[in-house]
């Protein structure tokens, strides 16, 4: 989801959206103990509507609800799997763009050698910054 900077509230909503707890703040209690107390969203099949587990349990159980860096949470299956036969007749194809001749060397290559990337950085000229006594010359320090 996206939004411009004009649109208010829409960008009022999208940082309500992702700023939100995991938990909400009115489920959740300390009771005498010191032990966090978690009321449940509806009861379960044996009357249980709280959990109570003390704080380093507490925090433990919430550590296992974030992901592992760089793992995707959605995952396709069938015929919309990454490597299925049938994704080309359901899934659309993008439509090619008509390009110039100065974008054509662009998508030769996604990825520059190493060489060319250091030659283009020489002919590039970075403002440089003065902050604490140091300079930083563009991308480096």
């Amino acid at each position: 989801m996206r939004c411009g900077a004009q649109q208010r509230k829409e960008l009022e909503r999208l940082c309500r959206y992702i700023t939100r707890p995991a938990i909400a703040n009115e489920r959740l209690e300390r009771d005498g103990s010191g032990d966090v107390v978690l009321q449940l969203k509806s009861a379960w099949r044996d009357g249980t509507t709280h959990i109570k587990m003390s704080p380093l349990e507490f925090m433990q159980r919430l550590a296992a609800l974030v992901p592992r860096p760089r793992l995707h949470l959605i995952r396709f299956h069938g015929v919309l799997a990454p490597h299925a036969k049938l994704r080309a007749a359901v899934v659309p194809q993008r439509v090619e763009k008509a390009r110039g001749p100065a974008e054509e060397h662009l998508q030769a290559s996604a990825r520059m050698s190493w060489a060319r990337s250091k030659n283009r950085g020489q002919t590039l000229r970075f403002p440089r910054i003065l902050c604490s006594r140091t300079r930083v010359d563009g991308l480096g320090a």
